[in-house]
């Protein structure tokens, strides 16, 4: 062993080490990180939730198109089968 570690006492080599230690578990800087790091996990998984949200809106939208232009279509055939404008008009809107 070096001259230079044998003037120290067991005691406070011990006592350094676990200072280090602990200071490092509960070191500002590294908590700081992981905090930002979470806020941003946070906010990239906000967008999608928001995204999701946007695509079951616009599905939601989309069956009701679907539904109105199901009805129109029906009107139109029925009125076609008949052949009378005025019907195909009033199923169009157009009246």
């Amino acid at each position: 062993m070096h001259r230079y570690y044998s003037s120290f006492s067991t005691s406070t080599i011990l006592a350094t080490i676990f200072t280090f230690t602990h200071f490092k578990k509960n070191c500002p800087s590294q908590n700081a990180i992981r905090e930002k790091t979470q806020a941003l996990n946070y906010l990239r998984l906000s967008s999608r939730i928001d995204a999701v949200a946007a695509r079951l809106e616009s599905a939601i939208r989309m069956k009701q198109v679907t539904g109105a232009m199901a009805g129109i279509v029906t009107g139109m055939d029925t009125a076609l089968k008949d052949m009378d404008v005025e019907k195909v008009g009033t199923a169009c809107g157009l009246k």
